[in-house]
């Protein structure tokens, strides 16, 4: 029966070198291990050669201050860039309960309006014609209201 030689490839992981290179990589070769002190002496000898060939990596750099874009023109044209609305910051309550409360009232049937607006107003915990709710006057309630504003009116609450 045949020997067969064991390879343990380590690359080396730090900074990258100045020269655009390939990447730099030892090649440890181990014959098989018979007993089991042999094998564990062979993981610990791997370990210490990997922890050895890690280096500590520096912090980040802050990122790059943003370049003022130069005009963009297609076709002899000036195109101006769309701006996009700021996204809340993850864990912000956007719709927080405010202090101030407004009073809703169904005035007019949802009988023959769009499926959106009957479900608006299903939303807003209308239900019948002269039917009310109290909700917290925030930027979602105003925009469901202004949505049904034709079937609706609102009061604030004091």
């Amino acid at each position: 029966m045949a020997e067969t030689k064991n390879e343990v490839v380590v690359e080396v992981v730090g900074e990258k070198p100045a020269k655009k290179s390939p990447a730099k990589s030892t090649t440890v070769k181990k014959a098989p291990a018979k007993t089991a002190a042999a094998k564990k002496e062979a993981v610990t000898e791997v370990a210490a050669t990997e922890a050895a060939a890690e280096k500590p990596v520096a912090a980040k750099p802050a990122k790059k201050a943003a370049k003022a874009k130069a005009p963009l023109y297609i076709n002899g044209r000036y195109v101006v860039e769309k701006q996009l609305p700021v996204k809340p910051v993850k864990g912000a309550k956007p719709y927080a309960v405010a202090k101030k409360q407004i009073k809703v009232t169904l005035i007019k049937s949802t009988a023959g309006c769009l499926k959106n607006q009957q479900a608006t107003v299903k939303a807003l915990g209308l239900t019948k014609i002269r039917s009310t709710n109290v909700l917290p006057d925030n930027d979602a309630i105003r925009g469901m209201i202004f949505k049904v504003k034709h079937l609706v009116a609102v009061e604030e609450v004091k």
